[in-house]
Formats: structure tokens, C-alpha cells, sequence
């Protein structure tokens, strides 16, 4: 996978004002580099603080949710996505701001404004932003992974499909080859001509192999999908 390190270098110095009281004080002196670093990266970026509230997003950001950029400053994402769960999010928040430890892949699904009507996925890594053994905000990484998530699934359900038709074509078999295997043992038994007994050997011999490949598929079958082959009931031609 690709990492994305952010060095961030030139904050102002805060020694020669008195110390800010507020978080969003605190939080303002970093902004002006943090925007400048972020502001095209392809990832969604953002800054809240320990409020919830915007402070900084950039612009792939403002594009997921489809809210625009100076929109989000003071607000929380509650207020401005209201068709988006926000307790998955928010409870992931107050971990990073009650451990001071990151969170990575967070995944959320809902509408943004940007897509009204679409269920679209997103991947979210937290990290908290700490100045003298204090969190002031979180710094968040955003990804959409809609498309992802949608060929996992269309590939989750192809290989349940091959593997259900696996499982009906080795159900289809299973009597058929009974089938042979049982009037061949019973011709077996009969006056034949050598020459014929020894052809019906050879079939019954093939059946007895058949029988076992079956056996196998159905097995194999049943231990992929968890559960036996579907079955409907209908007419019989």
C-alpha cells in the first residue's frame, strides 16, 4: 500500500506571545503550513478539533462530501452530512482524543451531497494532534473506497457463484452415475459373453472413479459455501 508522511516544518514559534487559551488558539498558529502541505494532496484531509468542528479541510475533501471548503470551518460533520452516520466517526473521536492513540481504517458508509441517493464507503485514519502532552484535535486521512468495496463484492459473489454451480453440477451428476453403477453391477451378474463382461467392467470401473471425483465436488462444495446447495421446487417438464 502507499503511506502518505507529512513533515511539517516553519510553525511559528509561540514563545513571545502569551499562551493561547482556547483549542481553536492553539490550533490556528499550524493552519497556515498544514493548508499549504494538504490543500491538493489526493486524499481527503482535514483537521477537527476536540469539539468535532472543522478547522481545515482541502479541497479532495470538500469534493467527498460535495459541501464547499469554507463551508465546513466551525461546523461538525453531523450538521453538514446529515444523511451520513456519524456515530461510527464520532465514537472513533473521542478515542484518539481520550488515548491520544491513532486509528486507522475506519470505515463508514452513507450519502454525502456530493452523490445524493448513492451509498458511498469511506476509509478514515485518525491521528491526534498533541501540543505539551495535550490533544488538541485530530488530524484526518479520508479515502473513498466505494469502488473497492463494490469489486469485492461483485468478486465475493462471482466466486459463490462458481462455487454454488460447482456444487449443482456435481449434484447433477451424483445420479446418473448411480445409475450406471447399478445396472452395471447387475448386468455383471448375468450369462455374458466374456468379451461384453469385460466392457462392463471397464464402465463400471470409470462409474466407481466418477463416483468419487463427484463425491469430492459436492464436499468440496459444501465446505466453501457453509451450507447446502440451494434448491427451489417447480414443475417438472
Amino acid at each position: 500500500g502507499r503511506a502518505l508522511v507529512l513533515v511539517l516544518v516553519g510553525l511559528p514559534a509561540m514563545t513571545e506571545a502569551p499562551p493561547p487559551s482556547s483549542t481553536a488558539e492553539l490550533l490556528a498558529g499550524a493552519l497556515p503550513v498544514l493548508r499549504s502541505v494538504t490543500m491538493d494532496i489526493p486524499l481527503g484531509f482535514a483537521i477537527l478539533d476536540d469539539q468535532h468542528r472543522f478547522h481545515l479541510v482541502n479541497r479532495r475533501f470538500a469534493e467527498m462530501t460535495g459541501v464547499p471548503l469554507e463551508a465546513h470551518l466551525g461546523r461538525t460533520a453531523a450538521e453538514l452530512l446529515p444523511g451520513f452516520p456519524g456515530e461510527v466517526p464520532i465514537q472513533r473521536n473521542r478515542e484518539v482524543l481520550a488515548t491520544g492513540e491513532a486509528r486507522a481504517g475506519v470505515e463508514v458508509t452513507g450519502e454525502t451531497p456530493a452523490a445524493p441517493g448513492q451509498a458511498r464507503t469511506f476509509r478514515a485514519h485518525l491521528a491526534p494532534i498533541k501540543l505539551d502532552g495535550r490533544t488538541l484535535g485530530i488530524a484526518v486521512l479520508v479515502e473513498d473506497v466505494t469502488a473497492l468495496k463494490r469489486a469485492e463484492a461483485e468478486r465475493e459473489r462471482m466466486e459463490r457463484f462458481q462455487e454454488t454451480f460447482m456444487g449443482m453440477v456435481g449434484h447433477d451428476l451424483a445420479g446418473p452415475v448411480t445409475s450406471i453403477l447399478v445396472s452395471g453391477g447387475a448386468l455383471l451378474r448375468e450369462d455374458l459373453r466374456p468379451p461384453v463382461k469385460s466392457t462392463l467392467r471397464r464402465i463400471v470401473r470409470s462409474a466407481r472413479r466418477m463416483e468419487r471425483m463427484v463425491g469430492q465436488l459436492i464436499h468440496f462444495t459444501r465446505l466453501r459455501i457453509g451450507c447446502a446447495i440451494p434448491l427451489q421446487p417447480g414443475a417438472i417438464a
